[in-house]
């Protein structure tokens, strides 16, 4: 975790990749902080938000958002820290993972190293898009959906499902991930 955190921090410089994405993002986290509304402001005044747009983002990676702005003070530097903090602890899980399937140390260590190395997930772990916590919450749903198989526990269960449903509604692509953990839990 500290190497991956130390590369995503010093390595590469906090870029935003995806422009209008990821200062929508960033807007409607501190909606849902000030607000309660997730949604980006339409119209600001030294009132405060005097309307809100069409939500058409999934608001799960504004949540996460919404959470560290309510601990640390809301930012573009709070955005940008909790992507590089998110895919570091990707690699975190990509070693459990690796363990949990094979149950060598050695294998779930060489499979964060190459993560931990890997130049795209470096280069967009420091941006504020929405693609590094997809991954995360990918990789946190199938840890739990491996120790729901081992344990065979409705809680683990439920917890791998939720871990599911966080990761569906950041990307639109996660349904992908829906039918690969439903049949794999059967």
């Amino acid at each position: 975790f500290a190497l991956a955190l130390s590369i995503r921090t010093f390595a590469v410089p906090e870029v935003h990749k995806i422009f209008y994405d990821e200062d929508t993002y960033l807007e409607i986290g501190l909606q849902i902080k000030e607000t309660g509304m997730g949604a980006p402001c339409n119209y600001n005044d030294e009132n405060g938000c005097r309307g809100h747009g069409f939500v058409r983002w999934p608001n799960t990676y504004p949540l996460l958002l919404a959470i560290a702005y309510t601990f640390f003070g809301a930012s573009e530097a709070i955005g940008f820290a909790l992507v590089r903090a998110l895919s570091s602890l990707s690699v975190v899980l990509i070693f459990l993972i690796g363990y949990a399937l094979t149950k060598n140390r050695k294998i779930g260590l060489y499979s964060a190293i190459i993560l931990a190395f890997i130049p795209v997930h470096i280069v967009w772990s420091n941006s504020a898009a929405s693609d590094a916590v997809f991954m995360f919450l990918s990789l946190a749903a199938f840890l739990f959906m491996l120790m729901a198989i081992k344990i065979k526990t409705w809680d683990m269960q439920l917890l791998s499902m939720l871990a599911l449903a966080f990761a569906v509604y950041t990307r639109p692509e996660g349904i992908l991930l829906v039918p690969v953990m439903l049949f794999s839990m059967a």
